[in-house]
């Protein structure tokens, strides 16, 4: 795996980009992408892989999500859960608390905070 990733990181090389914006062959960044998987799979970070390609973390995350198609925003259902009053510092009861697909919270939000956040990523 170490030295297909080291054929990658010299074929990105030979690309010459000037910045990091410029495009990436889709055939290479296929490959790319099915190593980024592979890596994935056995628990490198995001920012290890990047910098053994020598690519920005962000860019695999946002090529990785645009080929599996995680891109589109996901219907959300509303529920009423049991509230923990084991502390004040929890908030208020009845609070919400918004989950991203890859596990970013925001708790104690109330409906309309929740709402014009939802809006406003909309």
């Amino acid at each position: 795996m170490e030295e297909r990733g080291h054929e990658l990181r010299e074929a990105i090389a030979r690309l010459e980009r000037r910045r990091r914006n410029d495009p990436v062959p889709a055939p290479l960044r296929g490959e790319i992408l099915l190593y980024t998987a592979a890596r994935r799979e056995t628990g490198a970070s995001w920012l290890s892989i990047a910098q053994e390609l020598g690519l920005s973390a962000s860019g695999l995350q946002r090529w990785s999500a645009q080929a599996t198609g995680e891109t589109r925003m996901r219907p959300v259902r509303l529920r009423r859960g049991p509230t923990e009053s084991t502390s004040a510092a929890q908030g208020a009861a009845g609070a919400i608390v918004l989950v991203s697909p890859r596990g970013f919270r925001l708790e104690g939000l109330e409906v309309s905070q929740a709402l014009e956040l939802l809006h406003g990523l909309g």
